[in-house]
């Protein structure tokens, strides 16, 4: 989440336990693992092409970019140059693909000797990696500590292309400014190696230095972790998880809670990553589902079993936004309609403080939608945690209306037959295979407010023996007759059906109605819960009040009219 923690910990070198001596040693893995292994091998030594249209000699120093001061840095590190030597250094330019017949032979006197070159190209690597930090439009405090050793790393691997200009910097420094540690580890992990574009050799030191980094803060557990580090953690994932999932299948490893899960790469280089042959011989690098672990066991223990839930989590755990994210090439809507959506397993989907669309898939999943006016698409046995103003799809169709009870208190059954039962919580039975559980209404009263656009009723209300009824302030259930009736609900949430006949019916006061039938449009739900209007067959006219009503024509031509 924040960055205000640091890793302190230095367990790359023992010799020199420090961000310089970690730093080292992730260069010298990343930029000439051969020699760092065979330091006496002196083939290791010599001048090579870099696999990248350049030439380097010892742990990476590249002899065309460092044109200018390579004649003195290599006469400064012990080796006496030839004249052709000279002249072929001074007519480097472009790109190369084999080493030129002068420089073939040009060979450091040894493995110290390539650490002094390395140095000598370090140094105003980290003069300037400075000062693009403290330059007033990134304005990053980064202290010496190993989230530093990474990034200097990746500045001397590419400058602006993995961290962009001070005047349009690169999402990953975005991150940083914003104190998102979870963001700034997918843009290592991921983002940063162009999802693979540059070789298995970036893919393997991004997997490594990503998790040097660190996803989380220093000491971090299942159980230290903050509800707010986990979410942002989390978030970050959901925000990425399709590029995130398809980088994994290709160069690690996919969780099983994904879709496909357990699919390994033909190369695994997270383990190449963490071996001594090709990687850096430290078990650094983990796989998605280990990174993640932290962040998810926090969630399910907070969301699922500290509220008495009964039921495994084997599927995603993806988190909504609370603001809108933006980076140069997109925004990440607070109002989430596309990323929150599950797989085949048990999912926990939280929404964020927009109106969010949460999909659990197949799968008996837990959804929780939070803040605003969240549309859930239905199942399986899905639990719903949430109140108020909310939408329930299932099988591409509303579900919504009038429930009757039987008279038990606990039972209500739906105009379509569907049936709410009652025992702490409730459960809408949808079909053979699909249910709702409604965790946070526990019985009848939850629903006065029409909680998921549900009305309850009791059972057979004495038939009316006038046309016209009006409410008063309570939570009134009038009911029509046969004839054309003129029902005013008054104050409080009412519930108002016409039956048959020609009625009108007010959700709120009675008023005198403007001439013409185009007054008005129908706004179900755009405020606070209001009163649920349902005509019965007839030509109706309905009225809306001050609050958000539901206005159901039913049969006939109706004339909906919302104040």
């Amino acid at each position: 989440m924040s960055l205000q923690s640091h890793h302190t910990s230095f367990v790359l070198d023992s010799a020199n336990p420090t961000w310089e001596g970690d730093l080292l040693y992730l260069l010298k893995v990343a930029e000439n693992n051969p020699l760092f292994r065979h330091p006496n091998d002196s083939e290791l030594l010599k001048v090579h092409w870099d696999g990248d249209k350049s030439l380097a000699i010892g742990y990476g120093y590249d002899l065309v970019q460092n044109k200018a001061r390579a004649i003195t840095d290599l006469t400064a590190v012990g080796i006496t140059l030839t004249p052709a030597q000279i002249d072929a250094i001074n007519a480097l330019s472009g790109s190369y693909t084999s080493v030129p017949a002068a420089l073939a032979s040009l060979t450091l006197p040894g493995e110290a000797n390539a650490v002094d070159l390395l140095n000598r190209a370090l140094t105003p690597r980290i003069d300037a990696f400075e000062d693009f930090l403290s330059d007033p439009r990134i304005s990053v405090l980064l202290s010496d500590f190993r989230e530093k050793a990474v990034l200097v790393s990746m500045w001397y691997h590419g400058e602006s292309k993995y961290f962009g200009t001070e005047a349009n910097p690169s999402n990953m420094v975005r991150a940083l400014q914003n104190g998102n540690r979870a963001e700034v580890w997918y843009e290592i992990r991921c983002g940063s190696s162009k999802n693979g574009a540059d070789g298995p050799g970036v893919v393997k030191r991004r997997f490594f230095e990503a998790d040097y980094f660190g996803l989380y803060e220093a000491g971090t557990t299942a159980t230290s972790i903050s509800e707010d580090e986990a979410k942002e953690v989390l978030r970050a994932y959901t925000r990425h998880r399709d590029r995130i999932i398809q980088y994994e299948q290709d160069w690690g490893l996919t969780p099983a809670w994904a879709t496909p899960g357990d699919q390994e790469a033909a190369t695994n280089y997270i383990e190449v990553a963490n071996g001594a042959a090709d990687g850096y011989d430290r078990a650094i690098a983990n796989t998605l589902e280990e990174s993640l672990q932290i962040a998810r066991t926090r969630l399910i223990a907070t969301e699922v079993t500290a509220r008495g839930i009964i039921r495994t989590i084997d599927g995603e755990v993806l988190i909504g936004q609370d603001v809108d994210y933006v980076t140069p090439k997109q925004t990440y809507s607070k109002d989430d309609t596309t990323t929150l959506v599950g797989k085949d397993k048990n999912d926990l989907i939280l929404g964020g403080a927009g109106n969010d669309r949460l999909d659990g898939g197949l799968g008996d999943d837990i959804l929780i939608g939070g803040a605003g006016v969240d549309t859930y698409v239905v199942q399986g046995h899905d639990i719903l945690i949430d109140s108020g103003r909310n939408l329930i799809l299932y099988n591409g169709a509303l579900i919504a209306g009038v429930f009757t009870g039987d008279g038990s208190g606990s039972t209500f059954v739906g105009e379509d037959g569907r049936t709410l039962v009652f025992n702490s919580p409730g459960n809408l039975t949808l079909g053979a295979t699909d249910s709702i559980t409604f965790q946070n209404q526990t019985g009848s009263a939850a629903f006065a407010g029409h909680d998921f656009g549900l009305f309850l009723r009791e059972p057979s209300l004495a038939p009316a023996t006038t046309a016209t009824q009006v409410g008063d302030s309570d939570n009134n259930n009038l009911s029509g007759t046969a004839v054309n009736d003129l029902i005013v609900g008054n104050g409080g949430r009412d519930l108002l059906q016409g039956e048959s006949g020609d009625d009108v019916l007010f959700a709120d006061a009675q008023i005198t109605l403007p001439a013409g039938p185009d007054y008005g449009g129908t706004t179900p739900y755009a405020d606070a819960v209001g009163d649920f209007v349902n005509g019965g067959s007839g030509a109706d006219t309905l009225i809306g009040g001050a609050l958000s009503d539901a206005l159901m024509g039913a049969e006939g031509d109706d004339l909906r009219l919302a104040a």
